[in-house]
């Protein structure tokens, strides 16, 4: 049985995961808007609005795991039954999978397209 200590520190490294995220989403932001003052065709703006829009959505699920995972670190103190602890450690650990695996293409495409 995996301890519960453990799945904290986990869920302490993802909170910092996502604190680096929030950093980048910034950063690229700020590049975007960097760009969009020096380059402003039809095509650039449609782009530049794209990955605007990503980087926002970007923002609000950055924003609902962390709430998660803090929610999760406040519950698996008072929760006894470590099966229930570790269901839920599952699915966020899965949904912190899928959101580093998007931002992490993201990141790559945002690169790309805005050397």
């Amino acid at each position: 049985m995996i301890k519960v200590a453990n799945l904290k520190e986990e869920r302490e490294l993802w909170l910092q995961t996502l604190e680096q995220m929030l950093q980048d989403n910034i950063y690229m932001k700020n590049r975007l808007a960097a760009i969009i003052k020096e380059d402003i065709t039809a095509s650039s703006l449609e782009k530049a609005e794209y990955y605007h829009n990503e980087l926002l959505h970007k923002d609000a699920v950055i924003a609902l795991l962390r709430y998660d995972i803090i929610k999760q670190n406040k519950i698996a103190t008072t929760i006894e039954n470590e099966n229930a602890v570790s269901r839920k450690h599952e699915k966020l650990r899965s949904d912190m999978q899928m959101m580093e695996a998007e931002f992490s293409r993201l990141l790559n495409d945002f690169n790309i397209v805005y050397p």
